[in-house]
């Protein structure tokens, strides 16, 4: 029996071997390792600007809120890793080095591949018709290199983290006392995923581009067939994370039939990005959440080993 649902929102994502789970304040990664032990560890959470009141307003705060995500998140994976490998330590210079060449090749496959195939196609850089070849070229680029990667084995088990750490979420969002037994009935999909807001950033972005891109080329004065375009577009992003981030916001306390339309992509692509999760996959998810509401109620918790048989209630 659910009790009294928890007003309190958290979050999450899939990393190496295990599931982190995230407040405003901390977040906690907790890895499945070899001897079937969990390893489970606490950390702040880095924020940008801390508690300035720019957090606060709309469309302002969803960039605030990317841009956190994205450090955190890899901070994450760095944390997994270590404890995956069983390595003692990662350099700044090799974090900081593989966090570049994944921001440059997500950008090269994303934003320049794009542009480059739709200009071979349609001159008019600026214009509504090439805006939408390349939004959809976008769409298909992040669909094909969804379905290739989920191929692979250590990506599904990936995915199958990912849709643990939904069915956590949901059933500590319903008031769940969070045994493995009342998790499973929960479903792997959740509005407020990464997936949701990369389709939805991707949406966005082609309206975002139609108008505001001709306007943007005219005031800075930029070739419509050079590199400037694509720096601007880029610099665009922000702006469009913050949009989407709101629409999320909106659609989760509201229920028209325009935001269900709008939320209905992105929650159909989860379907690529998470799995069916097993006992271990979510015994990991409830480790590392239960750690972090631990952690958010004034006790210190040390990164610990917890056994596989979790049976602490919140």
């Amino acid at each position: 029996m659910a009790s009294k649902k928890n007003p309190k929102k958290v979050g999450g994502q899939a990393v190496l071997g295990g599931v982190m789970m995230c407040s405003t304040q901390a977040m906690s990664v907790a890895v499945r390792l070899e001897n079937g032990d969990i390893c489970v560890q606490t950390s702040s959470w880095k924020s940008i600007l801390g508690n300035f009141s720019l957090r606060k307003l709309a469309f302002f705060r969803g960039m605030i809120v990317f841009l956190e995500t994205v450090y955190n998140g890899m901070c994450a994976l760095k944390t997994s890793v270590l404890k995956e490998t069983k390595s003692q330590q990662l350099s700044e210079k090799t974090f900081y080095g593989s966090f570049l060449c994944a921001l440059v090749l997500v950008l090269a496959a994303f934003v320049f591949l794009p542009h480059f195939i739709t200009g071979a196609l349609i001159k008019d850089s600026t214009g509504v018709s090439f805006q939408i070849l390349d939004g959809f070229i976008k769409l298909f680029l992040y669909t094909l290199y969804l379905v290739f990667i989920s191929r692979m084995d250590d990506v599904k088990s990936l995915f199958q983290y990912h849709g643990a750490e939904h069915k956590v979420i949901h059933a500590y969002e319903a008031g769940e006392t969070l045994f493995v037994e009342n998790v499973q009935s929960y479903s792997r999909i959740h509005p407020r995923c990464g997936t949701s807001f990369i389709v939805l950033l991707l949406l966005v972005s082609l309206l975002f581009f139609m108008i505001f891109l001709p306007m943007g080329a005219h005031l800075l004065n930029l070739s419509t067939s050079g590199l400037g375009l694509i720096c601007l577009k880029i610099l665009f992003l922000l702006p469009i994370a913050g949009v989407s981030y709101e629409l999320i916001q909106f659609s989760e306390k509201h229920n028209s039939f325009f935001l269900r339309l709008i939320s209905k992509p992105g929650l159909s692509f989860q379907k690529l990005t998470t799995r069916e999760p097993s006992v271990q996959h979510i015994e990991v998810a409830i480790a590392a959440l239960q750690n972090l509401l631990c952690s958010t109620s004034s006790r210190t918790i040390e990164s610990s080993l917890l056994k596989n048989k979790l049976a602490q209630v919140i």
